[in-house]
């Protein structure tokens, strides 16, 4: 949270760039009085190339809703209103209209419902078995394909391969952790993990999964969390068929 000077350097005939922080003063008579380590500096124009102003993030109004495309994409909108055959969507910065037969779906329940294929762990751990990677995928299998748990299709979720460690930050705003639980369908009856699911440390759950089982619904009291954590480890088969999805994986205010 600081101005920022960028400074111009000659070094064998070569100008480079270098910048300091602190926070600007006056400006005037050809120089600029910057605080550097709690002391004034008059910087000369001649030596600047510039200045960068330190700017406070804008008080803007959280998201209030998710529009899915036709396309495959979605927005996230403050607010959104119909007008005909159209949709006007407010977003971050800018208005925004579109025909309402490009949009497939809207979801107002993003204030109180957060899905975790929408939120950006803070920290990913994988382990291969062997040398394949397989890397967690976010609404689909690991093939690509829809999530399919027990006969059931899940337009949300994740799938993950043993061993992986993904962690959230709930920052203490959420109550419920939700899931349908179960080894993917495209690899039943095959595949065997342990997963653990833990909250600032503490084990919410900690269960085997074979392939073999129905599917396992999750209903976790995360009251207060900070950091939601979900290791998914090997089983007893190596690594063999280890897709665990946790299809409609949402926290909950």
């Amino acid at each position: 949270e600081s101005d920022v000077l960028v400074v111009a350097k000659k070094a064998d005939h070569e100008q480079l760039l270098d910048h300091l922080a602190g926070a600007v003063g006056d400006i005037r008579s050809g120089s600029v009085q910057f605080l550097l380590d709690n002391q004034t500096v008059p910087i000369q124009f001649s030596k600047l190339f510039g200045i960068i102003f330190y700017r406070r993030p804008p008080n803007r109004p959280a998201a209030s809703c998710r529009i899915d495309l036709c396309g495959g994409g979605w927005l996230w909108a403050r607010s959104a209103s119909l007008d005909g055959e159209n949709l006007t969507m407010n977003l971050d910065a800018v208005r925004v209209t579109a025909p309402l037969s490009a949009v497939a779906a809207m979801d107002f329940s993003f204030s109180n419902v957060r899905y975790l294929s929408d939120m950006e762990p803070r920290r990913v751990e994988y382990t291969p078995y062997f040398d394949i990677v397989w890397k967690y995928r976010r609404d689909e299998n690991l093939d690509g394909a829809p999530l399919r748990v027990d006969g059931r299709t899940f337009a949300r979720g994740l799938c993950i391969h043993s061993r992986t460690v993904l962690q959230y930050d709930l920052n203490g705003n959420f109550r419920r952790f939700l899931a349908v639980m179960g080894i993917d369908q495209a690899v039943r009856p095959l595949g065997d993990v342990h997963v653990t699911i833990r909250g600032d440390g503490r084990t919410l759950l900690d269960v085997d999964v074979h392939g073999a089982d129905p599917a396992r619904i999750v209903d976790l009291d995360v009251t207060g969390v900070r950091t939601l954590q979900i290791r998914v480890d090997f089983g007893k088969n190596l690594d063999i068929a280890d897709h665990l999805d946790l299809a409609d994986a949402k926290v909950v205010k």
